[in-house]
């Protein structure tokens, strides 16, 4: 399995260490050629970059699953000059390996062993029906710009009222602060972007069983 710069990132969705209750969401689950995180409040999922043939995906493939530990993960740092692949071995372990543009390894190369826990929570049902009453683009850079002006703990508020209007945001008590009774109080405007090719998870066709041929 390939990792680009932005698959690490995922791990950042899982519980830490620190959370004993809950060891299955410490990890990155690899299931359905799909990597996820979760946390009780907040689920991310990406496609993994994998084909049919890697034993990753062949150990998966049947209702199977990976889990990554998520401090591991985060150790893996991807760029465009250095290529990071997750090689699974006969013993079950996993090996992480990093190349350059040419396909030579440059580092030393990272062995760990999956988390042997029950199966991660089924996330697919967890996701909204396709069905938006409003629906809204925005700049990535914005918003997090944004959210560097609150708190970092709190309750953020989310407004929105029509498609592609803006995003009105409130927080009011604010932790910590002198005088809580003043809310902040944003609002950011939204990106025009093409809507007509794009899908939400409940768009997206399920995938049809495998057929198993009589007699094998």
């Amino acid at each position: 399995m390939k990792l680009d710069q932005f698959d690490p990132k995922i791990a950042n969705g899982a519980c830490p260490d620190s959370d004993t209750n809950r060891p299955v969401l410490n990890n990155v689950a690899l299931r359905d050629g799909r990597l996820a995180t979760a946390d009780g409040f907040m689920l991310v999922v990406r496609d993994a970059n994998i084909d049919n043939t890697d034993p990753l995906a062949i150990a998966t493939k049947t209702g199977g699953q990976v889990l990554i530990p998520a401090r591991i993960m985060r150790l893996l740092k991807p760029t465009a000059t250095r290529q990071m692949e997750l090689v699974s071995a006969e013993d079950g372990s996993i090996t992480a390996k990093v190349k350059d543009e040419v396909g030579q390894i440059i580092e030393p190369t990272l062995n760990f062993t999956p988390t042997k826990l029950p199966n991660f929570p089924r996330y697919e049902e967890l996701f909204p029906p396709a069905q938006k009453k409003a629906e809204v683009a925005v700049d990535i850079k914005l918003l997090r710009k944004l959210l560097q002006c609150l708190p970092n703990n709190g309750v953020l508020r989310i407004g929105l009222r029509e498609k592609n209007e803006p995003i009105e945001f409130y927080v009011s008590h604010i932790p910590d602060a002198e005088n809580d009774d003043r809310p902040i109080r944003a609002c950011l405007m939204p990106m025009m972007a093409q809507w007509t090719d794009f899908k939400w998870w409940r768009d997206i066709p399920k995938k049809k069983p495998e057929k198993k041929e009589v007699g094998k």
